[in-house]
């Protein structure tokens, strides 16, 4: 993650960008649990719905291979064709692992 990029995208306001990155840290479990749920019990809608809200988070974070991870879910619930759901969501499960790592990095710079 590009941090002086991912400072731009909040025009600079370090305090804004610190906030958005404590909420996504403390709720990305939830939406992870939510698309771990989905693909399951092969729940198409609740796939695409859950997976389009993680993407865009991590497209506002600057996520880039983390957010293609989401993308590659919400596709699979477009496609119904479930052989891939399991694995996708085990990448993406490691794209948000590092995107929340490198968060707390950019909080622990900040104390």
């Amino acid at each position: 993650m590009d941090q002086d990029r991912l400072l731009a995208a909040f025009n600079g306001n370090r305090k804004i960008l610190l906030h958005i990155a404590e909420i996504f840290s403390t709720r990305s479990a939830a939406m992870l649990g939510a698309i771990s749920e989905a693909v399951m019990i092969r729940d198409a809608v609740s796939l695409a719905r859950s997976a389009h809200t993680l993407k865009g988070a991590l497209y506002m974070l600057r996520a880039e291979k983390a957010a293609n991870a989401a993308v590659r879910l919400e596709a699979i619930a477009r496609s119904g064709d479930w052989s891939e759901g399991e694995r996708a969501y085990r990448v993406l499960g490691e794209e948000i692992s590092r995107v929340v790592k490198e968060l707390s990095e950019l909080q622990a710079l900040d104390v």
